[in-house]
């Protein structure tokens, strides 16, 4: 019997693992699969996607939408590329948040399926930003209170931390823009060759030890007053240890601060994903049970020739039959 909360699997798959594509990536991936091939396994998922689906979103209705427990996938099937996504809209039924998309692809010899996910990063401009904007303005001698979740004023439709207009601030926007440019250039560790400014960041408000060391590359855009910064866990401040990325930004007229944050995407493959893909495609996996065992193909083959030559000879042997009658039938007459 299985340890409690494991689903039980046609096929065993494991979390974690070197990609077979040879990416260097991590992945979900299957034992080898005898049961079916590649082909019956893509007919087979097909039907049970459209056996299952619960709706259409609309646009070019080509997405097969489908409730696997609470959860909402929409999912596009590539057999030609052995390959299928399967988009994540969580327990939305307005489809509005898009949570994370993942691929499920075949490999040959042996056929294996691997898995991964790809979790988009969520934007926030929450009560934790809100009181950095606070702190903010406090330094600015000002008293503005600003809002969370509002409108984005460049009317882009997402949300942001907002301040009221700004009367009684010491500084102007430009003056502003200068000054926390050279704060953030005084604390640099250093002065990156495209202009960025890095520095080690403080570990995050809700962070549980310290020791995780963290580097923010802060990149000014002069012509929007835009300060972009990108957190990273490591000095090589590369694309897989991106973690968040801060906007601030200075309006002029009326003077006012914007910020918003967005977590970096990340590819995931671990044991979350592991239960997801046993979910997602243990059914499929299950009905290839009820499929008519396959002897296999060296004698499926020999089989077929030598049945091949049976019926051969069986017709030969009828159609003398056949022109014997006849020939009788003729002396006959």
């Amino acid at each position: 019997s299985s340890p409690m909360g494991q689903v039980s699997a046609p096929v065993a798959f494991h979390a974690d693992v070197d990609s077979p594509s040879g990416d260097g990536l991590r992945s979900v991936v299957s034992d080898p699969i005898e049961t079916l091939t590649a082909q019956e396994f893509w007919a087979l998922l097909a039907a049970d996607l459209r056996g299952r689906r619960c709706g259409h979103r609309g646009g070019d209705g080509e997405g097969l939408l489908v409730a696997e427990g609470d959860q909402l996938y929409e999912w596009f099937l590539f057999p030609e590329l052995d390959e299928a996504e399967c988009y994540c809209y969580g327990a939305d039924p307005s489809l509005s948040r898009l949570e994370s998309r993942g691929t499920v692809k075949a490999h040959g010899n042996p056929f294996r399926l691997e898995f991964w996910n790809l979790v988009y990063g969520q934007r926030e401009s929450g009560e934790k930003l809100k009181g950095v904007m606070t702190r903010i303005l406090r330094t600015m001698r000002s008293t503005a209170d600003c809002s969370l979740n509002v409108d984005s004023p460049g009317g882009s439709g997402l949300k942001c931390v907002l301040s009221d207009p700004i009367m009684d601030s010491v500084w102007s926007p430009e003056t502003f823009w200068g000054q926390t440019k050279e704060v953030i250039k005084r604390k640099a560790l250093r002065v990156l060759p495209d202009g960025g400014i890095l520095q080690k960041a403080d570990p995050p408000l809700d962070a549980v030890s310290t020791s995780q060391e963290a580097y923010t590359k802060h990149v000014f855009n002069d012509a929007l007053r835009e300060i972009v910064s990108y957190t990273f866990r490591d000095l090589e401040l590369s694309e897989k240890t991106l973690e968040t990325v801060r906007h601030l930004r200075i309006h002029a007229r009326p003077y006012r601060l914007e910020m918003w944050l967005a977590s970096a995407d990340k590819r995931q493959a671990g044991e979350a994903e592991r239960r997801e893909v046993l979910r997602l495609l243990g059914p499929v996996l299950e009905q290839a049970k009820l499929l008519p065992a396959r002897p296999n193909d060296v004698a499926n083959t020999a089989e077929l020739s030598s049945l091949y030559d049976e019926v051969t000879a069986f017709r030969k042997e009828m159609s003398q039959a056949l022109s014997a009658l006849h020939e009788g039938a003729g002396a006959l007459e």
